[in-house]
């Protein structure tokens, strides 16, 4: 007996070290791409394609020759220091849609100003954001777009053939002989559910990350900051049949090579009666039921991830950022020491415009459209991210 709590000692000791390294590792990775842009993978195609603006009436959307004129793929890749593929697609939403509402800007300010003064709080919250990328989150918009995800033409018959091995199970308690009638219906339960996972393969991976969503908004919830939390532990209440239903389809995955003898018996008992084919469905049924929820959780995850990925770019010791002024009363364009963020070791300009136009000339390659660049990049970073490359801008 003595020998066995030791074993157990030993081996929650090993399961507890491992965890801990693994836990620093990511630690180390947060704090190495601190205050840094991050090389990764971008898909801008899909980053435009999801990026839609909560209001239906936006103040503004740049035009797509804007967008050209400030290369805004490197613009982008220079400012985006997010961890997940949600934060991306909110921070591309964010720089393509300025507005003129000075409360909501300030706002943003704040919650990027939060995180750069509470570290551990921050470091805590991307510990969170880089678990669930790795969960994967990629696939989750698909849910916000395509309304008939669950329709399936063959429910009936998956539904008549689950009763009909119900029925070979209780019927052979009573009449033995009679199995040998539904040893066909289990086979061919068996090659429908495996078929169906087969073809099924990128619903099982979006039901997953959704699990991992909710997840990460559950832990997010409990770490007190800045960002408004008030209604999310309402949207997860009403997401709890799907995360009950999900467990109940993910049950069994194996964790290591001791459990997989378990999780293939538990496969071929699920395939008999086509647990999985129902468990999708009814999965994917309660999510777009619920999908406006599902909304509210996505856009919580992407709220800390662009504030923090915002706070990541003030802390670059390479740039020297401003808040900029904005005023109503007159057309007034003022700036100190105003940079082009893409060229290294730029020169600063200055330039005051008060209630005038001005025309810019000088001869090829003088600078003019460069300088023309920067004027735009900053008044667009002024009325999105609340931020610009200056020693004051107005």
């Amino acid at each position: 007996m003595i020998y066995l709590i030791i074993g157990c000692a030993i081996l929650i000791w090993f399961i507890i070290s491992f965890f801990k390294e693994k836990d620093k590792k990511l630690l180390e990775e947060i704090r190495m791409n601190w205050g840094r842009p991050m090389e990764k993978y971008r898909n801008f195609q899909s980053l435009e394609k999801y990026s839609t603006d909560d209001d239906p009436e936006p103040f503004h959307t740049l035009t797509f020759q804007t967008l050209k004129d400030i290369d805004i793929e490197n613009l982008f890749s220079l400012f985006d220091r997010t961890a997940t593929t949600i934060g991306q697609q909110f921070l591309y939403n964010r720089i393509t849609f300025p507005i003129n509402n000075l409360q909501k800007l300030k706002d943003r300010s704040s919650q990027s100003t939060y995180f750069i003064e509470n570290v551990s709080k921050r470091e805590s919250v991307q510990k969170i954001l880089y678990k669930q990328e790795k969960n994967g989150t990629s696939g989750i918009t698909q849910l916000f777009s395509e309304k008939n995800l669950v329709t399936d033409k063959n429910n009936v018959l998956y539904k008549l053939l689950t009763l009909l091995a119900i029925a070979g199970v209780v019927g052979s308690v009573f009449y033995p002989v009679i199995s040998i009638f539904f040893i066909p219906i289990f086979g061919i339960n068996i090659m429908i559910q495996y078929v169906f996972k087969y073809t099924k393969e990128k619903q099982y991976n979006i039901l997953s990350e959704v699990y991992g969503l909710i997840r990460s908004a559950q832990k997010l919830k409990k770490i007190d900051t800045i960002i408004d939390s008030n209604s999310i532990p309402n949207e997860i209440k009403s997401l709890k049949g799907f995360v009950n239903n999900y467990k109940f389809l993910s049950f069994g995955t194996p964790g290591d090579d001791l459990t997989k003898a378990l999780f293939y018996f538990l496969e071929l008992i699920k395939a008999c009666f086509l647990t999985e084919i129902h468990l999708l469905n009814n999965s994917y049924a309660q999510i777009l039921a619920e999908r406006d929820s599902l909304k509210q959780l996505y856009k919580f995850i992407g709220e800390y991830d662009v504030a923090i990925s915002t706070a990541s770019l003030k802390s670059d010791k390479r740039f020297n950022t401003c808040v900029p002024d904005l005023i109503e009363e007159k057309k007034v364009l003022k700036f100190t020491n105003a940079i082009h963020p893409f060229i290294n070791n730029c020169i600063p300009n200055s330039f005051s415009l008060d209630n005038n136009s001005a025309f810019i000339t000088g001869s090829n390659m003088s600078g003019k459209s460069t300088f023309l660049r920067t004027v735009l990049i900053n008044s667009i970073l002024a009325q999105t991210l609340y931020l610009c490359f200056a020693e004051n801008y107005t």
